[in-house]
């Protein structure tokens, strides 16, 4: 799968999940809507709307760059960066960028388990609503 497949394969994804949310924000609970969740489903729907033109645009765009983007592909230095060539000048610089990649990495990783933690939170807080 190329990146321009990939690409269009995460957007096209993230799309259909904002979308559901969205409806399901909306659903109602306990035979009643929950009005609390109206500015979510909004946001959901807006950037739903926002990655749809994203993608078009991109599209449009990227019809034009395939041939630099080809070019640089198949470069030795579009390969990977210095760390995994082992070029990178000294040891420091080294040590710089792999405590840096792993903090990108971790706030990455902990931004993520907030939104999941969230969502189940959620899920929890709305059942507990419903009638048995």
């Amino acid at each position: 799968m190329s990146l321009k497949q990939f690409h269009i394969l995460f957007i096209s994804l993230a799309v259909v999940l904002l979308i559901g949310f969205g409806i399901w924000t909306q659903l109602p609970v306990g035979g009643q809507a929950a009005a609390a969740y109206l500015p979510w489903g909004l946001f959901s729907f807006l950037m739903a709307g926002f990655l749809i033109v994203y993608e078009v645009k991109m599209l449009k765009r990227i019809k034009n760059l395939v041939v630099p983007i080809l070019v640089f592909s198949c470069s030795a230095s579009a390969e990977a960066c210095s760390m995994c060539f082992s070029t990178s000048t000294s040891n420091q610089a080294q040590a710089a960028a792999v405590k840096w990649g792993v903090l990108s990495l971790f706030i990455i990783l902990v931004g993520v388990l907030i939104i999941l933690a969230k969502f189940f939170y959620s899920v929890a807080k709305k059942s507990r609503q419903l009638p048995i």
